[in-house]
C-alpha cells in the first residue's frame, strides 16, 4: 500500500517537473504544438489575447489556425445561448402583453368595479394554498373581496382576499381546504370546497341529480361572496352516494389552474350606471 502510494507520488513529481520545463524552456516547434494543444486542452475558456501569445509562439500555422477557430467557435456559442435566452424573454414579454391586453378589454365589459394586480409570490411550502399580490390597501383592495381571472375569454373565480396591507395583499386561492363556495350545476346547489391540491370537491349533491362528467359549475346566486354565474370549473369525476355516505359528490378541476395565475381581478363593487 504504501509503496503504491510512494510510486503515485514519484510519478506526480516527475510529471509536474516535465510539464514545467515544457512551459518555460526553449523547445522544438513540434513540442510548441504540442504545448499548446495541450495547454487548450487543461484550459479550454483560455483567450489568445496578449497574455497568452507565448502559448503559441513559434507553433506551427496549422495548429494555431485551429485553435483559433476552436476558440472563435465556442465564443459564437457562447452568444447564440445569449441571443437564445434573450429572444425566450422577448417571446414572454409578448404573449404576457397579448394576455393582458385581453384581459383589460374583457373587464372593460364586465359590470364590476375593480383594481388588476399581479400575483408576486406563491405559497412555497402550500403552493395550491395563497398567493401574494402587487396591490394592497391603498389600491383600493379591501378584506374579504372576490379575486376573479380570464379563462378562455370569459371570467372565472381565483379565490377571495384574507389580508390586506399598505401594498400588497394575499389570496387564498380556489383549490385550498379553508376555501368554499356555493355552486351550481344543472339548476341545482352545492358547496364547492378546495381539496390542497389541483381540484376541488363539489359536496352534498343530491342522489336524484344526474350530473355527468363535463359538468361546468358556476357560482350560485346564493353566494354571499362571489358574484353570480362566474365560472368556476369542470366536473371531472362523480362518486355514487354509498350507505354511509348518503350524497352525491364530485371532484372539479378548477377553471383556473393555481399554478397557472398571473394577474387577477379584484371586485370593489359594481360598476357604476352611465
Amino acid at each position: 500500500m504504501n509503496k503504491d502510494r510512494r510510486l503515485a507520488n514519484l510519478f506526480f513529481a516527475a510529471f509536474s517537473i516535465l510539464s514545467l520545463l515544457l512551459l518555460l524552456l526553449p523547445v522544438s516547434t513540434p513540442l510548441r504544438a504540442v504545448r499548446a494543444l495541450a495547454a487548450y486542452t487543461v484550459l479550454p475558456a483560455l483567450s489568445w489575447t496578449d497574455s497568452a501569445s507565448r502559448y503559441l509562439s513559434g507553433v506551427p500555422e496549422n495548429v494555431s489556425s485551429l485553435l483559433n477557430a476552436e476558440q472563435e467557435n465556442r465564443r459564437l456559442r457562447d452568444q447564440n445561448k445569449e441571443l437564445e435566452l434573450l429572444r425566450s424573454r422577448l417571446n414572454a414579454a409578448l404573449e404576457a402583453n397579448a394576455r393582458l391586453q385581453e384581459s383589460l378589454r374583457l373587464s372593460d365589459e364586465w359590470k364590476w368595479d375593480g383594481v388588476w394586480a399581479f400575483v408576486v409570490e406563491h405559497n412555497r411550502e402550500r403552493w395550491y394554498s395563497t398567493v401574494i399580490l402587487n396591490k394592497g390597501e391603498s389600491d383600493g383592495i379591501a378584506l374579504h373581496s372576490p379575486a376573479l381571472a380570464v379563462s378562455k375569454s370569459s371570467a372565472a373565480i381565483a379565490g377571495k382576499i384574507i389580508e390586506v396591507y399598505p401594498h400588497t395583499s394575499k389570496l387564498l386561492l380556489v383549490t385550498d381546504p379553508m376555501f368554499s363556495v356555493t355552486s351550481s350545476v344543472d339548476g341545482f346547489d352545492a358547496l364547492a370546497e378546495g381539496q390542497g391540491k389541483t381540484l376541488l370537491r363539489l359536496n352534498y349533491l343530491s342522489p336524484e341529480l344526474k350530473i355527468e362528467p363535463g359538468a361546468e359549475l358556476r357560482t350560485s346566486v346564493a353566494s354571499p361572496v362571489f358574484p353570480p354565474g362566474i365560472m368556476v370549473g369542470t366536473v371531472l369525476k362523480v362518486y355514487q352516494a354509498q350507505k354511509l355516505t348518503p350524497y352525491v359528490y364530485a371532484d372539479v378541476s378548477p377553471a383556473i389552474p393555481p399554478g397557472e395565475l398571473k394577474e387577477v381581478f379584484v371586485i370593489a363593487g359594481k360598476k357604476a350606471k352611465k
